[in-house]
């Protein structure tokens, strides 16, 4: 067995919002009124705001791994009253692999206050890989199924050590 890689995640979550009402009455209370003695009509528009969630790997210089690679599920929960057209939304393993989740209300049932709950179901180990030839996992080393990065750096090492790959564009295979 190799030894387990414990790495720090950082998650945020955070929303911004546009046109919301409380927002408008602040600005009219503080703002000047404009030369026709108005708010601008830009000023005015339908309520929306997005929730973001995001993910960094700590420690580590360089990683390729996304918040994706660390999650099974997502699932936010709304009150009942809270939003006219869903009560949840949800990511699931398999789904756009990404950074951040934003997810956007626009409308006018997006003027509300409330709590919602989010749920993360993390990882508990990473997809296995095997050959689905016997045969080939030997010949790259790999007898047991292994992690994604290390059945794809056998396999190029198999590759560049018998130069199977095109002079011309290396990552094509001859």
């Amino acid at each position: 067995d190799k030894p387990c890689l414990l790495r720090t995640l950082r998650l945020s979550v955070c929303n911004t919002h546009k046109n919301q009402p409380a927002m408008r009455s602040r600005m009219a209370e503080t703002e000047a009124p404009s030369a026709e003695g108005a708010h601008s009509e830009a000023d005015a528009g339908m309520p929306e705001w997005t929730l973001h969630i995001l993910g960094d790997v700590l420690d580590v210089t360089e990683s390729s791994e996304k918040l994706s690679d660390f999650l099974d599920k997502i699932e936010v929960t709304f009150p009942e009253d809270a939003m006219q057209l869903q009560r949840s939304w949800s990511w699931t393993r398999g789904q756009d692999e990404t950074e951040t989740f934003d997810l956007k209300c626009g409308g006018p049932h997006c003027d509300k206050e409330f709590e919602m709950d989010i749920a993360l179901w993390c990882r508990r180990s990473p997809d296995k890989f095997v050959a689905r030839i016997p045969a080939f996992g030997v010949a790259l080393g790999l007898t047991v199924a292994s992690p994604k990065n290390e059945f794809i750096h056998a396999f190029w090492a198999y590759v560049k050590g018998r130069r199977l790959h095109d002079p011309q564009d290396i990552t094509s295979i001859k």
